[in-house]
């Protein structure tokens, strides 16, 4: 019997360790990307709830934030943060998975780089 016998077997073996290795690791950074979109989306969402509240119910304080918390909720997050501005936004952190994303939604003109209505060169 040759010294080489059954050297296949264990390159075979090795190869598949490398390959089970190669897919946990992109199975967990899928998983990753998967709840940071999940998490922006779910942020997005919740802010834009809470800016509809603030907007239809006017004077009721924490009307936006209740409503953000219960959206991002329902969608399977928890509320990190949540800020209810002077202007009409609303801004919302959340936790989904292992992923936190933030997003701020409320009127057109609300924002520090948006011009108001009327404005322009023209």
């Amino acid at each position: 019997m040759s010294r080489e016998s059954g050297s296949a077997t264990v390159a075979a073996i090795a190869l598949l360790g490398v390959v089970v290795v190669a897919a946990a690791m992109l199975a967990a950074v899928t998983g990753t990307l998967a709840d940071r979109a999940a998490a922006h989306s779910t942020a997005d969402l919740a802010a834009l709830a809470g800016a509809h509240a603030v907007r239809h119910a006017p004077g009721r304080s924490g009307a936006g934030c209740d409503t953000a918390r219960e959206a991002a909720q329902v969608n399977g997050a928890r509320t990190v943060r949540c800020v209810e501005f002077a202007d009409g936004s609303v801004q919302v952190t959340v936790k989904l998975g292992r992923a936190t994303a933030s997003a701020r939604a409320g009127p057109a003109w609300a924002g520090p780089h948006r011009e108001g209505p009327g404005s322009g060169s023209g």
